[in-house]
C-alpha cells in the first residue's frame, strides 16, 4: 500500500492506493465538510502516480484500469478543527486497505498521545536549533 498525505487549505486527508485491493481510498476524518478541491487534488495524484509507475515499469503485472475508488464514508471523525493530521497518521495505522481497524476505546487518550509525540519529535529533532529544555525552564 501506497500512503499520501493531501493538504488543501489547511485540512489533511489520506489517499491510499492499494496495490493488493485494486483500489484507490481517500480517507477523510471531516467529511461533513464538502472539500471537492481536496478530492481533486487526490484524483491528480493518483493519475500522476499511475504515469511514473508506468514509466519507471515499477509494477509491470498490474493493470491500473481495473483499480476502483472507494471511500470509506463510516470513519471515525474528528470533532475539533485542528485534529486532521494526528487522524491521517492513525488511518494510516489502523487502515489495512479494505477496513478500518477499530478505534481503542481510550480514542481521547490516542489523539493526546500522539501530539505528545509530535511534540517531542519537533522538539529533539537535530533539525530544531532551539535547546528543547527551554520548556521545562520556569521564569
Amino acid at each position: 500500500m501506497f500512503y499520501f498525505a493531501i493538504v488543501d487549505n489547511g485540512h489533511w486527508v489520506l489517499l491510499c492506493i492499494s496495490l493488493i485491493h485494486k483500489q484507490v481510498n481517500v480517507l477523510d476524518s471531516m467529511m461533513s465538510v464538502k472539500n471537492t478541491q481536496v478530492y481533486d487534488k487526490a484524483h491528480f495524484l493518483v493519475n500522476n502516480f499511475i504515469v511514473l509507475a508506468t514509466y519507471a515499469k515499477a509494477f509491470p503485472k498490474t493493470n491500473f484500469s481495473q483499480f476502483v475508488q472507494n471511500n470509506p464514508q463510516h470513519l471515525r471523525q474528528q470533532t475539533t478543527m485542528f485534529d486532521c493530521g494526528v487522524f491521517v497518521m492513525i488511518f494510516m495505522k489502523l487502515w489495512d486497505g479494505k477496513i478500518m481497524k477499530t478505534f481503542g476505546k481510550f480514542f481521547t487518550q490516542d489523539i493526546i498521545d500522539h501530539h505528545m509525540v509530535i511534540t517531542l519529535m519537533i522538539l529533539t529533532t537535530e533539525l530544531n536549533k532551539v535547546d528543547p529544555t527551554w520548556v521545562l525552564k520556569k521564569k
